[in-house]
């Protein structure tokens, strides 16, 4: 009996001394704010889309995330308050702190301790300390031109200089033993140029199945591709073709209206983009003019969301072929033509050559005045 108490009397000293420890791994922070919001940890998934692991609630700029130990060092981001903030997920626990004046202090394991160190480096400190001095009381309606260039200047410099050391730690890591450590250097370095592909492709062996190594690699292959696809949709080169519905639910076809028509206007816009909508603003106009002598638009929305584009639709005046699909189509088309900013346009003559890219409405009224007479 004497032996089972004293067992038991141990048991519980252990306990209290280790602060009665679990299982879990912890991921706590103070963001230095009395806001409440709530905070969500992500990691990728396999299909490469971001994977909520765990959410919680920040009280006064202060949360706390328990999940289950990774079996592997994982990269994962907080996103809370329109913000996203790197972390990574190892067997110890994590610690976040954040000031205006200090910035990001991330502790916790070896991968975290190293990947984040320059953070903690007295200069990364001490610029973040001159960009919060630089901002406080900052008014910029009293201002003088010359004072705001002068503060954009400075702005500027500053982030240059946090940037540089970055990229030089960063850098240093490239050559880590650990292909862990590369990998995360090369991820925290958003850059997917031959170098750090030459160091992706050093670690597929080690860590094949790691899924953020196989989306940096698919970037990389993505862009690639669409490197390919503009050197060949260049001015003389053929169209390809587009299916799609309009809002009414009629199939259109790119290549029978190129057919039926002098000139086509592929138009790639989108209902957030404000410059598209601008643009399409003054071609009614154009369109109008010229559409009985062989003039056709087909404009072809990006838009994710379908009742997106039916809302912006409805709002413009839009007479000529206004285009959609679903999301796995405009994915496909978006890929098709490498379309990686819009507004977006291909001149498609009768034969379905391209003789003009990203033509604007005025030039394009210029253009069709001396074609259509």
């Amino acid at each position: 009996m004497k032996r089972n108490i004293i067992f038991c009397l141990i048991s519980v000293i252990t306990l209290i001394s280790t602060g009665f420890k679990s299982d879990k791994t912890v991921i706590s922070g103070d963001l230095k704010t009395g806001d409440n919001f709530e905070a969500s940890l992500c990691i990728t998934s396999n299909d490469f889309t971001s994977k909520v692991i765990a959410t919680t609630k920040v009280v006064n700029g202060k949360f706390s995330f328990e999940i289950d130990p990774m079996s592997v060092p994982t990269m994962a981001n907080i996103r809370f308050n329109h913000s996203t903030r790197r972390i990574i997920l190892e067997k110890e626990d994590v610690t976040i702190k954040y000031s205006r004046e200090a910035g990001y202090e991330i502790q916790g394991g070896f991968y975290n301790n190293l990947i984040f160190g320059w953070e903690n480096s007295e200069e990364a400190k001490e610029i973040n300390l001159q960009m919060y001095k630089q901002s406080v009381g900052v008014d910029f309606k009293s201002m003088s031109a010359e004072e705001k260039e002068r503060y954009k200047s400075m702005s500027i410099n500053l982030r240059d200089r946090q940037q540089q050391i970055r990229k030089n730690y960063l850098l240093s890591l490239y050559s880590h033993k650990d292909p862990y450590v590369r990998l995360f250097a090369v991820i925290e370095s958003y850059n997917t140029s031959d170098k750090e592909i030459e160091i992706l492709n050093s670690i597929k062996g080690e860590l094949y199945d790691n899924a953020d190594l196989q989306r940096l690699l698919k970037i990389r292959a993505d862009a690639d591709i669409r490197a390919d696809i503009k050197k060949r949709l260049i001015i003389g080169a053929d169209f390809i073709d587009i299916n799609a519905v309009t809002i009414s639910d009629k199939k259109v076809n790119l290549a029978n209206t190129i057919k039926q028509n002098k000139f086509t206007l592929l138009e790639f816009w989108a209902s957030w983009c404000h410059p598209c909508r601008e643009e399409m603003k003054k071609l009614p106009g154009v369109y109008a003019t010229y559409k009985e002598k062989g003039f056709e638009i087909f404009s072809f929305s990006v838009d994710s969301s379908r009742d997106d584009w039916l809302s912006a639709s409805s709002e413009m005046d839009v007479k000529w072929i206004n285009a959609y699909s679903d999301k796995s189509g405009v994915d496909h088309i978006t890929d098709t033509y490498a379309i990686e900013a819009i507004p977006k346009n291909f001149l498609l003559d009768k034969d379905g050559k391209i003789v003009a890219l990203n033509i604007r409405a005025d030039h394009l009224k210029i253009f069709l005045e001396e074609k259509l007479k």
